[in-house]
């Protein structure tokens, strides 16, 4: 969290990608980190974090933020996947969907 407040955006990463090695089971690190991949313009590097947060615990902005990123590839297998996943961010946090803004690209 200091590296973060300190604008070392790569500090802070290494920071959260630590606490996701030292508790496997907690999707809150990876979630993290994700976020500010995608505040840097990097969403190669967040999707592998998504999709690990995705697979412990679904929460509605890791949906969100998946399903946005599936969206931009835009084929239809992504599409389909991508409508699954914004549905399931609606699902899960109904009365307020999440305030992201979508990856670059």
């Amino acid at each position: 969290e200091r590296a973060r407040q300190a604008g070392d955006v790569d500090g802070a990463i290494a920071e959260f990608r630590g606490l996701a090695r030292a508790e496997p089971r907690n999707e809150s690190p990876r979630r993290f980190a994700a976020r500010l991949l995608l505040d840097a313009n990097r969403p190669d590097e967040a999707r592998p974090l998504l999709e690990e947060a995705l697979a412990r615990e679904p929460t509605a902005w890791t949906c969100f933020a998946l399903g946005a990123l599936e969206a931009r590839v835009g084929t239809p297998p992504a599409l389909d996947r991508a409508a699954g996943l914004l549905g399931a961010s609606l699902r899960l946090r109904p009365a307020t969907p999440p305030r992201a803004r979508p990856p670059p690209g």
